[in-house]
């Protein structure tokens, strides 16, 4: 089972303006997901995955464009950048579909990920955990649900060289608590996963969180309805 760390008393950071933006959010996920899980399975492919999305471009005067990178880091993991440096990819997605939440104050949703990435020849579908219930992983009544989603996700997604995007809490990545962040999650074992575009020292670059440590932060468990969210983007 995840371990329970300890978090900061910063209570006082809570932005009530982006909360309810992210229960406007957490709608637009069930429209996207519809009612029942669905099980999105990926289409194989010969085509060779990047293995790092290490040092990917920062965009000079960029903010809240985690989204916008994450989409950046699959569109070349794919070969779909179409020859473009890492700096002119990332510059181009964030002049063309900027961040949208709050205008822009509080980062991207999920419907303008899912319109990066159809821009750029891929699929996107969602899945998440609709109903999420109290006591997290500790309450046996979630268990179901979460083994479901877990190894759809990590075993027959990420760990058959399908990277997805999910949307973590920023604070248990090295981000500001209270801040939901899209990272691409590039590998899988049973005691870690690697995502891209951290917030660790201030940069963007690869990082492996322990299994647990990663479960903890995919849960997002101050945003009620946005617990565990993947974006599975398939290339067409």
């Amino acid at each position: 089972m995840p371990t329970t760390h300890s978090q900061p008393d910063n209570d006082h950071l809570f932005n009530v303006a982006a909360f309810n933006e992210c229960i406007q959010m957490a709608a637009e996920v069930k429209a996207f997901t519809g009612n029942e899980y669905k099980h999105f399975q990926p289409k194989g492919t010969t085509r060779a995955m990047a293995t790092s999305f290490n040092s990917f471009a920062e965009v000079p005067g960029a903010t809240n464009y985690c989204g916008q990178s994450a989409c950046a880091s699959i569109i070349k993991a794919w070969g779909h950048h179409q020859g473009k440096s890492d700096l002119a990819l990332a510059t181009e997605i964030y002049s063309r579909f900027p961040p949208d939440l709050l205008g822009g104050k509080f980062g991207t949703s999920p419907a303008r990920i899912a319109e990066i990435l159809k821009a750029y020849g891929f699929k996107p579908e969602f899945a998440t955990i609709s109903v999420w219930l109290p006591g997290g992983f500790l309450n046996p009544a979630n268990q179901v649900a979460w083994q479901l989603h877990r190894s759809h996700i990590e075993d027959q997604w990420v760990k058959t060289g399908f990277p997805v995007i999910t949307l973590v809490d920023g604070g248990m990545v090295g981000g500001d608590w209270y801040q939901p962040h899209w990272v691409p999650v590039i590998s899988a074992t049973n005691t870690g996963v690697t995502i891209g575009d951290a917030l660790f020292d201030g940069m963007y670059s690869d990082h492996t969180l322990q299994i647990d440590r990663f479960h903890e932060a995919w849960e997002v468990r101050f945003l009620p309805g946005l617990n565990f969210v993947s974006i599975l983007p398939q290339p067409l």
